[in-house]
């Protein structure tokens, strides 16, 4: 189940699934790689600094008012200590709601927003704390149009069998494409059996689902 290398490859690099995005005229926000020899901060607060090849929110830092450029500057250079070969992308925030699209084959499950109780949706909201909201079909503009450019960017990639594709809805109501996952969480916290389960697929029929999918056997929608 899941991904070729290719498809995986492509899809783990954020930059350059962004750059895919933006040819396809997907909005995304502007990035770009950090030097983290360089003092000067890459944009104007807030931004998001994250490592290029990562997931689950590892090393991610936010800077804005309360949390600095230069914080996040020596926690990466602390983690560059230990990771040399990381690469580190800073990204203008966008202020909204976080949206993400569930994909099983070529189609879209239903939309989650994520609620954290507080801060960012990070690893420690992911994996340690249960107290994040999870609103199933949300209440934002063209929730069809997200859908698709999330279903049509995993399989102008090359995505097969399942993913999951984050948006971030802005104050006005502009979808924004962050990042796609190829092979997302399957804890009690994670997003597709979530959105799965709102489709009425239980945990059980979803890893059939997806069986029959790598196996190429029809089934049932």
């Amino acid at each position: 189940v899941g991904s070729g290398p290719t498809a995986a490859r492509h899809a783990m690099d954020k930059m350059a699934s962004k750059l895919h995005a933006s040819g396809l005229g997907i909005r995304t926000p502007e990035a770009v790689v950090v030097n983290p020899n360089d003092e000067t901060p890459p944009f104007a607060v807030p931004f998001v600094v994250k490592p290029v090849h990562e997931g689950s929110s590892v090393g991610l830092h936010l800077c804005g008012p309360d949390a600095t450029w230069t914080r996040a500057l020596e926690a990466m250079r602390a983690d560059l200590r230990h990771c040399p070969e990381r690469v580190y992308m800073a990204e203008r925030m966008i202020r909204g709601r976080e949206i993400t699209v569930g994909i099983l084959g070529h189609e879209a499950l239903p939309l989650l927003e994520i609620r954290p109780a507080s801060g960012p949706y990070d690893y420690e909201a992911k994996y340690v704390r249960d107290d994040t909201i999870y609103v199933v079909d949300p209440d934002v503009p063209n929730p069809h149009g997200i859908a698709e450019d999330a279903v049509r960017l995993a399989t102008s990639m090359g995505v097969r069998h399942l993913a999951r594709v984050d948006f971030f809805v802005d104050e006005t109501g502009l979808a924004w494409f962050l990042e796609i996952n190829t092979m997302p969480g399957f804890t009690s916290h994670s997003l597709v059996p979530k959105a799965a389960a709102a489709r009425g697929l239980s945990f059980d029929a979803l890893c059939e689902h997806l069986v029959r999918l790598a196996v190429g056997t029809p089934t049932c929608r």
